[in-house]
């Protein structure tokens, strides 16, 4: 994992994003309702992920006049690599 990726996972929004986008696809509107936080917030960590490489973008839907985007996580297991990591940094 490079340090861009690295860089990625350090903010708490990101990884609620990456644990939302593991089992689904999830647009930044919906996830920005569940977790109570400004939609302007929360796509910025989605940009974040994307740019990343970490998430993609799954599919695109009209509603309300708009285009709202889902994004799904690139690989899954993430949480496999995040439960590595932390035993590293714990040792």
């Amino acid at each position: 994992m490079d340090a861009k990726r690295l860089a990625a996972l350090g903010h708490p929004i990101r990884i609620q994003i990456l644990d939302a986008a593991d089992d689904d696809s999830v647009s930044p509107s919906d996830l920005a309702v569940t977790l109570g936080e400004p939609l302007g917030v929360v796509a910025y960590h989605f940009r974040v992920l994307h740019s990343a490489g970490l998430i993609e973008l799954a599919d695109t839907k009209r509603r309300r006049g708009s285009i709202q985007s889902f994004y799904r996580v690139v690989r899954p297991g993430w949480r496999d690599f995040i439960g590595a990591l932390r035993e590293q940094v714990a040792d």
